[in-house]
């Protein structure tokens, strides 16, 4: 498995939002959205903000891919399923990053915590 370098984690772990587009099952990227990200440990994370209904996150999470923008930089990635994740540690996370914003308590709330997904870079050759 790919994992990230500590550049990549500390760039994607301090940037304010990123760009995602849900691959969809053919291999085709849909729209970009911009969302939050978190970084555990050494380990990236993202939630939908409305829940399980959000658009991005039930195409990203058919397909298990997507590709994420950050400073004009594309790199594709895996999403998986995180529910052995400590839920307060991810909700900390987002509150000590986005805590001055009005959206923070909805991205912490339980709606949005059934859409946790780790993030995972994809390797070199498959992008």
């Amino acid at each position: 498995m790919t994992t990230w370098t500590t550049q990549q984690l500390d760039s994607l772990g301090d940037t304010d939002e990123i760009e995602i587009a849900p691959r969809r099952a053919e291999g085709r990227l849909g729209r970009a959205k911009p969302i939050w990200i978190v970084r555990l440990d050494d380990d990236l994370y993202v939630r939908s903000y409305t829940g399980p209904d959000g658009h991005w996150y039930q195409t990203a999470t058919h397909s298990g891919r997507a590709a994420i923008t950050v400073g004009g930089t594309r790199r594709s990635v895996q999403l998986t399923p995180a529910p052995e994740v400590d839920r307060r540690a991810v909700d900390g996370a987002y509150r000590a990053k986005y805590g001055r914003s009005s959206y923070v308590t909805a991205m912490a709330s339980d709606r949005a915590a059934a859409t946790t997904v780790r993030v995972i870079p994809e390797p070199e050759e498959d992008r």
